[in-house]
């Protein structure tokens, strides 16, 4: 199979546009809201790869960009950050497992909304 087939291109370029551009939009009004529209764009994209191939999920960022966002603003906005950026970046995949898919979610939900109960 070739990376078209298992990956959804156009949808996902749109999405990156749209997601740009909010984050231009939300600047002037909070910096902050418009860095974590980065954070979601920079996970959206580091999380492809791993739709190619099984080895390449290691590359995804979003662990790391979700810990960032809940040591800023909360356990709850990280949670929910972190659930978002799995969730949403499935769309583009077109080949998903849904088991491995709820474990996924309900571990890092659980990680990601205590990690700041450590820090």
């Amino acid at each position: 199979m070739v990376a078209e087939d298992l990956v959804l291109w156009k949808p996902l370029y749109y999405t990156s546009i749209v997601l740009f551009i909010l984050s231009l939009v939300l600047f002037p009004l909070s910096s902050q809201w418009s860095i974590v529209t980065i954070l979601i764009l920079l996970s959206l994209w580091t999380r492809i790869p791993g739709f190619v191939h099984f080895v390449f999920n290691k590359l995804a960022m979003n662990d790391m960009f979700t810990l960032v966002v809940a040591a800023n603003l909360g356990g709850l906005v990280g949670g929910l950050f972190g659930a978002f950026t799995m969730i949403f970046s499935k769309i583009f995949g077109t080949f998903c497992s849904r088991s491995f898919n709820s474990n996924d979610y309900s571990f890092n939900w659980w990680g990601e909304h205590t990690c700041t109960l450590l820090v």
